[in-house]
């Protein structure tokens, strides 16, 4: 049998079919249907770049991840309630996000399809089509660099309280970063959901920021601490405010410190059909490109993008009172 391989991308082909590095390994019916070559592929996918996790914790959740992807099971956490953060902390304590000198890692939850629309060769191909970047993310919801003026504001409106707790936390972890009127997050820096791919040098910054704050978090007075990890702090998902808390030192991280980024979508290879959304983005995303072109980030211009925020979630629940089933991207 004919085979040739992708390295870069991770993949190889036997015959006519493309396989990924997953399904190579762990499918035996491939080992046997090419004998003659599964010992020398085993080879070649060690020497891939990517290490890109993808996050199970239960048979539901498992059968979500990603052939392209490493499976990491988190059926018992390291430690309850810390989510995506717990696991990338573990890996990278534990140094196995670059193991055998890998050049990128990424930890992805099991939704990343079902948010993205993406699958995991697709991901891989983009980063392959688009090298030299440091970190490579994609956000399922682009809109938002529209709509907030940076993660916290966004994160205020959806988790009420966070701007005040996390300036409590910055404080208490010593670390000056004044959210409120500067760390703006174009579409060249917002992310959420902790879907991105990186460098082993953006790791080891935002590693030290992360591990600062999470340091002022283990110790941090009871009520914050309970409000951190035992208070829903969202009205559809069961989580407290940790999670949102730190996935959102991704976006910040990125404000502080220059990397080169490459982002898979923004509003234009994003179309969205929610009517309400794109007449507002229509309206106003030119005035805030201009103002982020310029940098020009007075108090009335940040006031500015974040009352086109709320006046899309103004126009959104009015639609909704009509039409329950009108349901909001985010």
């Amino acid at each position: 049998m004919k085979w040739k391989t992708t390295i870069e991308s991770s993949s190889i082909t036997l015959g006519s079919r493309t396989f990924f590095k997953n399904e190579i390994v762990l499918d035996e019916s491939i080992a046997k249907a090419y004998p003659d070559v599964f010992k020398e592929v085993k080879e070649v996918f060690e020497k891939t770049k990517y290490n890109i996790f993808q996050i199970f914790y239960n048979d539901y959740t498992k059968e979500m991840v990603n052939s392209a992807f490493t499976p990491y099971d988190n059926t018992i956490p390291v430690k309850e309630k810390e989510f995506e953060y717990g696991v990338m902390r573990n890996l990278y304590l534990n140094k196995e996000l670059f193991k055998d000198d890998k050049e990128y890692a990424g930890v992805l939850s099991w939704k990343f399809r079902q948010k993205t629309g993406l699958d995991g060769k697709q991901i891989i191909r983009w980063m392959e089509d688009n090298k030299g970047y440091d970190v490579y993310f994609i956000n399922p919801w682009p809109e938002h660099s529209y709509l907030s003026f940076n993660v916290w504001h966004q994160g205020e409106f959806y988790h009420p309280g966070m701007l005040f707790l996390i300036e409590k936390l910055f404080r208490e972890a010593k670390l000056d970063i004044e959210i409120r009127n500067t760390h703006r997050n174009t579409i060249h820096t917002l992310c959420f959901c902790n879907y991105w791919i990186a460098n082993k040098k953006f790791w080891n910054v935002y590693m030290k920021y992360c591990e600062q704050l999470y340091a002022a978090i283990q110790n941090t007075d009871k009520e914050t601490k309970r409000l951190l990890y035992d208070i829903k702090a969202d009205a559809q998902i069961d989580s407290a405010f940790f999670a949102f808390v730190m996935e959102r030192m991704f976006s910040t991280v990125l404000s502080i410190k220059k990397f080169k980024t490459l982002n898979y979508f923004d509003i234009y290879t994003r179309p969205t059909n929610n009517i309400v959304l794109k007449n507002i983005l229509d309206k106003y995303s030119p005035t805030i490109d201009k103002m982020d072109d310029a940098k020009n980030y007075t108090k009335d211009n940040i006031e500015f993008i974040n009352s086109v925020g709320r006046l899309y979630h103004d126009q959104l629940f009015s639609r909704l009172k009509e039409n329950t089933a009108y349901r909001c991207l985010r």
